[in-house]
């Protein structure tokens, strides 16, 4: 490992956060009762995550395989936490719509008009199945 490349750092990242996973599961409990408990299947999937990431970090980079950075998998990424916090708060309808509108326009480059409809019918669909037809306790509006 001679330089801190950026794919570095990620993976460094990503294997922080799977130790993080594997003691948190692992307080969960692997096994109870004669029977698997809650924190076995996400402490093989971190054990398996660090195993893989261990392999991408000490692996020798190939600078013909090189990709170039793409903000799409990053604006992703920040785009789904931020929906997460404002799910939180303001309940389903307005995130989700919000969420959609933009996801269609600018990572999937659609008409407003495309992204508008298309994210209003995929909200209004949210709200009839997850609050009316499955009765979750969900916060629709923020009020």
């Amino acid at each position: 490992m001679k330089h801190l490349t950026l794919q570095r750092c990620f993976t460094l990242a990503i294997i922080a956060i799977a130790i993080a996973f594997t003691i948190a599961s692992y307080r969960y409990g692997l096994w109870r009762n004669g029977m698997p408990g809650i924190g076995l299947t996400p402490f093989l999937g971190a054990l398996l995550l660090i195993v893989i990431s261990l392999r991408v970090l000490f692996q020798k980079p190939d600078p013909e395989e090189r990709e170039k950075l793409q903000l799409v998998p990053i604006l992703s990424g920040l785009g789904i936490c931020v929906y997460v916090v404002a799910f939180a708060e303001l309940g389903l309808a307005i995130p989700s719509f919000v969420f959609l509108v933009l996801w269609a326009r600018f990572l999937y480059q659609r008409s407003w008009r495309s992204s508008l409809i298309s994210a209003a019918a995929i909200t209004v669909s949210l709200v009839v199945v997850f609050i009316t037809i499955l009765q979750l306790p969900l916060k629709t509006w923020p009020l």
